[in-house]
């Protein structure tokens, strides 16, 4: 959880720094960072584990798209496709009890699980 966090934070820096590289570097490991945290849902219920797989759907299109438009340095596209992260990592987040796993309740940039 904690990488998938550090590698949210770093494509944001990298959409603020305007450095396509760093968002493409980071956005290409967030799918399986995201299945990671899928593997460790096998004690959650069938519907939150449910509710995990979506999250984790989400954020392997959202990190393939994000690899497909960095080059294009388009701010506004590139932060609706952060806020699209942050949502997919709240509805993961949220389906685990505060101290089931080694989740922060805020990213280092304080905005991938914090509750909005």
């Amino acid at each position: 959880w904690h990488l998938l966090l550090a590698a949210r934070d770093a494509i944001a820096m990298g959409i603020e720094a305007g450095q396509s590289d760093r968002i493409h570097e980071k956005a290409e490991t967030v799918p399986k960072l995201a299945q990671a945290v899928m593997r460790e849902s096998s004690d959650l219920s069938q519907a939150k584990r449910a509710r995990v797989k979506s999250g984790v759907t989400q954020l392997s299109k959202v990190s393939e798209h994000l690899c497909t438009i960095a080059e294009s340095g388009d701010s506004k596209i590139l932060l609706g496709d952060l806020k699209r992260i942050d949502r997919a990592l709240r509805l993961i987040r949220a389906q685990y009890p505060e101290d089931s796993l080694p989740f922060s309740t805020q990213s280092s940039g304080g905005h991938a699980a914090g509750h909005h």
